[in-house]
């Protein structure tokens, strides 16, 4: 391998506007010979600066060998580069040879990635959990570039905007709830948050979300950190039966259900975030997966946790269901919790966005950011504020809903007709 790093190294010093032909994930990285490695980063710092068509290859070759701290003369140690490339001789092009180091690089990340993983099993008391985070992690590691030139963009933004002319329906996933509907746009590859105190009703509308998705025919994952899959089966089942036990009722509830697809993942491991996204790729190869729920964010778990503050912990993890998001174009909703500092003082006042416990990066990363509030909580414990707070695509407002906890349903007073009946 070192000696086709080497014929790469000459192959680039004699023509460095190749560098700009070569996979874009391609990185300093890839290389295990040292003076390679020099080479490739003397160029990609020539070409951002806009310096390689002044540099000839003795100059690039001086830079090389600045970055090694080697004291040999360039013209001599370029000479000699080129002499190994003329004596293995190989007649793959530029984008060839670098593909190939790109692919070498990844199979030996992965292997060690593995190898650290099946020693860890051995000492593992949840083997299985073990290994999911490192398939994870090996798939999180393997980036692919989407960049894309401006006249791309441009075409794409143009074709958008001709079918908002023409009336054509916004592609982003309806929920169910004109009301949040006509506010938020559940788009491909984003990340909202939905946040309350305990109580407040976000797992209920979480829920009934799923319920109107995967009744519209597209599938939901759903991710209960909290809840047990029973606990939340039998929120479904109440909110079909308007909370009546009747065993007729409950069984049809029973029978609807389960032609849903909807998908509920609640082992322990889940906690870890490497397990939760391992999982979540596992079933979106599976299935397809056009709406994943978390419930709820503090819950998760960093591998480094221990080490790391708590609001940067919760910045990982957002920023890891982000990257999932865009990497699936499939929107996530993910649950939050507040801070008690809403509730204290003597004078009520609306959540903001500085009520998310371990706020950290959350509203960095979200594209929409939203509230569920209970107004008065003691003497009108069913009447909800939606408060869209942070909309990146959609204007913000409050607007409301109202509850019924018995029957795990939120109603929405421009639509009443929301519940999922059998």
């Amino acid at each position: 391998m070192k000696e086709l790093e080497q014929i790469f190294a000459a192959k680039l010093i004699v023509k460095p506007s190749g560098f700009l032909e070569l996979n874009p994930d391609l990185g300093p990285e890839a290389f295990c010979d040292q003076e390679a490695r020099a080479v490739f980063e003397a160029v990609a710092a020539a070409t951002t600066a806009c310096e390689i068509a002044q540099l000839d290859a003795v100059a690039l070759a001086q830079r090389a060998l600045d970055r090694v701290g080697s004291k040999a003369q360039a013209a001599t140690w370029l000479d000699t580069l080129i002499g190994r490339m003329r004596t293995h001789g190989d007649p793959k092009t530029l984008r060839e040879i670098g593909d190939r180091l790109h692919l070498e690089h990844r199979r030996r990340r992965t292997a060690e990635s593995l190898k650290r993983a099946l020693a860890e099993v051995y000492k593992s008391a949840d083997p299985e959990s073990t290994v999911n985070e490192a398939v994870a992690e090996v798939q999180l590691q393997h980036k692919t570039n989407t960049a894309e030139t401006l006249r791309q963009t441009v075409a794409a933004a143009h074709a958008a905007w001709q079918r908002r002319l023409e009336g054509e329906r916004d592609p982003g996933l309806k929920v169910g709830f004109e009301t949040i509907d006509r506010m938020v746009r559940f788009g491909p590859g984003q990340l909202h948050i939905l946040a309350a105190r305990p109580g407040g009703g976000k797992t209920t509308l979480a829920v009934n979300i799923a319920q109107n998705v995967a009744a519209s025919g597209i599938g939901v994952l759903i991710h209960s950190l909290e809840m047990s899959r029973q606990e939340l089966l039998h929120k479904m089942v109440m909110r079909c039966t308007a909370a009546r036990t009747e065993e007729g009722l409950v069984q049809d509830a029973y029978g609807y259900l389960d032609g849903l697809p909807i998908w509920i993942s609640g082992e322990q491991m889940l906690h870890r975030m490497l397990s939760l996204t391992a999982l979540t790729m596992a079933q979106a190869q599976a299935h397809k997966i056009g709406l994943v729920i978390v419930d709820y964010l503090q819950l998760v778990q960093t591998q480094n946790q221990e080490r790391t503050k708590r609001y940067q912990a919760i910045g990982e993890v957002t920023r890891s269901l982000k990257a999932f998001a865009r990497k699936h174009q499939a929107p996530i909703l993910a649950l939050s919790a507040m801070n008690r500092a809403i509730e204290q003082g003597t004078s009520a006042r609306w959540p903001m966005l500085s009520d998310l416990r371990e706020s950290g990066d959350i509203e960095a990363d979200a594209d929409s950011v939203m509230f569920l509030h209970r107004p008065d909580a003691q003497n009108q414990p069913n009447d909800l504020r939606f408060i869209a707070a942070k909309n990146r695509f959609g204007p913000l407002g409050m607007n409301r809903l109202q509850a019924d906890f018995a029957a795990s349903q939120i109603i929405d007073p421009d639509n009443p007709t929301t519940r999922t009946n059998t």
